[in-house]
């Protein structure tokens, strides 16, 4: 009896410890479930950015600029929780899928909100067309020097491209809707700030209400030619109707330059390079037996020179072959920070027939170079101010102002200074540093440190008077006047930057030649608006009728002169150069 009750007591144990393992195994698979899916709009379109989150959890991930995202859950029978501005939040049961197509809903009330269209404004429950509206509360909170930075990835298919330079303090980037529209011409988008188009690069971004985005042909047709590409409408703040009000914001941040490799050190390097050339099947190193010991020698102390004094450096880049010293390039010749700051101050109010916005604001950004300066700057006004005259008769004025100033170093040899961060990124480490003599010998440091200057000055006017007429209820005639003057200087001042070398010689990283060059343009631009519109509402029936007469005229003048042979650098002039 004894023996019996033994054995039922073990087949007992083994059976809960099967089970336990079985828990812990199921586990295990439901931890490794993986959910692949994509996020659109009721029409279709993509949507970037849209937070999803495991219900219960902070497990969560957001959607690529496809849509598509890719999330680890917990369970197979999990719950999603997907939130995006201006959609309603939506909760999904996997219910075992590991697919998804999701589609987000306008949130509903949104859809009464009046969205900037072409010529007017419109609610976004009327609209046909494919308009993305941006709203203040969107990008309040970001700071940023230009427009373009302010609505990155705020907009589905808004896309936001830097050039070559883009690096750079103040620089410029393209503007694209819906990705390409052509295969070699210009496909940006009409960009228009209160019905006129500027230069989108002297607009304040503090001063921007909102923002529409005219996607498809229905939306920007009423613009014909000029926007075969897509419209962006941007509004500026006004007055509201209170007590005075008086505000002051400003941003001092320290930018640091992310994804900078650092250097393996330089026997590590030639060791690489010499490997290669064997697998190349190149019998002759890039580094010789005697220069790798030279090598190994300064980095254990042994060896004092940074190269062979008895076979010296007569070539501005032959220390990157014959050299034996040991450099962290990108980390030497890129500064870790930058400093930026932005002032802003602003005054607003209004009674119940005027009200105004005034502002002013200043930008400066500094470029990462350690050794050189680089600079972009701007100082703006707007003045807004709208006067209900009658109840039939509004008066409006706008007055905009930018000066802008950039202060960039001229490129090396025959190449412009958009190549300069590709050589300091691919520099070899045993490049020397100093001669023997204590001066600078590295090439790329003496350009940073002498490099002639590129220099740029634009004045941006731009005035606006309107009235706006309603005799009777939905039906508005609007009339405007807009001017605006833009006045550029160029200067530019190319020279040669010596670099003392090894053997007492010296080379040139800079231009062949001095010279001095002076640009000036000047744009002058009107435009007359003449716009009648007549909205109504009959029951379930909306219906809005439009029509206009627009006259545009485009002025633009440029001279320019550059003289060549300087008499001296310190003093770069016209008057100064004599010619060749």
């Amino acid at each position: 009896m004894d023996k019996v009750y033994y054995k039922k007591r073990e087949s007992i144990k083994r059976f809960f410890f099967f089970m336990l393992l079985s828990v812990v195994s199921l586990n295990t698979i439901a931890q490794d479930f993986t959910i692949r899916g994509n996020v659109s709009n009721n029409i279709g379109e993509s949507l970037i950015g849209v937070n999803i989150i495991e219900n219960g959890s902070t497990n969560g991930t957001v959607t690529d600029i496809d849509g598509n995202f890719t999330l680890s859950v917990s369970d197979r029978n999990a719950e999603l929780i997907l939130t995006y501005i201006g959609f309603e939040p939506l909760k999904v049961s996997l219910g075992g899928k590991s697919e998804l197509k999701l589609t987000m809903r306008e949130s509903s009330s949104e859809l009464d909100e009046v969205v900037v269209v072409g010529y007017g404004t419109q609610k976004k429950v009327t609209l046909t067309g494919s308009v993305d509206a941006i709203s203040g509360k969107a990008i309040e909170n970001r700071s940023a020097v230009l427009v373009s930075d302010l609505i990155k990835g705020a907009s589905p298919n808004l896309n936001i491209e830097m050039g070559m330079r883009g690096g750079e303090p103040g620089a410029t980037s393209s503007w694209n809707i819906r990705g390409l529209g052509s295969i070699s011409a210009n496909a940006s988008p009409l960009i228009l700030v209160d019905g006129v188009e500027v230069n989108i690069n002297n607009i304040d971004p503090e001063t921007i209400e909102s923002i529409s985005v005219l996607k498809d042909a229905s939306a920007s047709a009423i613009y014909g030619s000029r926007a075969p590409f897509g419209v962006v409408l941007i509004t500026t703040k006004k007055g509201k109707e209170g007590k005075v009000s008086v505000e002051y914001s400003n941003n001092l941040s320290m930018n640091s330059p992310i994804g900078v490799p650092d250097f393996v050190d330089s026997f590590t390097w030639a060791t690489a390079y010499n490997q290669a050339n064997a697998n190349a099947g190149i019998a002759a190193p890039v580094y010789s037996d005697e220069q790798m010991e030279r090598i190994k020698g300064y980095l254990d102390g042994t060896f004092p020179y940074e190269y062979d004094p008895e076979n010296p450096v007569t070539n501005i880049w032959a220390g990157r072959r014959i050299g034996n010293a040991n450099y962290n390039w990108p980390k030497e010749l890129i500064a870790d920070y930058s400093f930026n700051q932005k002032h802003n101050v602003n005054l607003s109010g209004g009674n119940g027939k005027t009200n105004y916005y005034i502002s002013g604001g200043y930008v400066s950004q500094d470029g990462i170079y350690r050794y050189a300066y680089d600079n972009y700057s701007r100082v703006n006004l707007l003045s807004n101010l709208n006067s209900q005259v009658t109840n039939w008769l509004k008066i409006r004025t706008g007055i905009k102002y930018a000066k802008g100033m950039s202060d960039y170093p001229v490129g090396e040899t025959t190449v412009g200074r958009e190549h300069m961060v590709g050589e300091m990124l691919t520099f070899a480490p045993m490049m020397p540093k100093y001669n023997i003599n204590g001066t600078i010998q590295c090439p790329l440091i003496r350009w940073e440190q002498d490099s002639g200057r590129d220099k740029w000055q634009s004045s941006d006017f731009s005035a606006t008077l309107g009235a706006d007429l309603e005799p009777v209820k939905g039906w508005v005639t609007s009339f405007s006047y807009n001017h605006n003057a833009i006045n550029s200087r160029s200067y530019s001042h190319p020279k040669p930057v010596m670099v003392e070398l090894a053997n007492g010689t010296f080379g040139n990283i800079g231009k062949p030649s001095s010279s001095w060059g002076v640009g000036y343009t000047q744009t002058a631009y009107t435009l007359i608006n003449l716009i009648s519109s007549y909205e109504a509402n009959w029951g379930n029936h909306y219906f809005n009728g439009l029509i206009g007469y627009e006259q545009e005229d485009r002025n633009y003048s440029s001279i320019s002169a550059t003289g060549t042979g300087l008499i001296t650098d310190e003093v770069p002039s016209l008057k100064t150069a004599l010619g060749e």
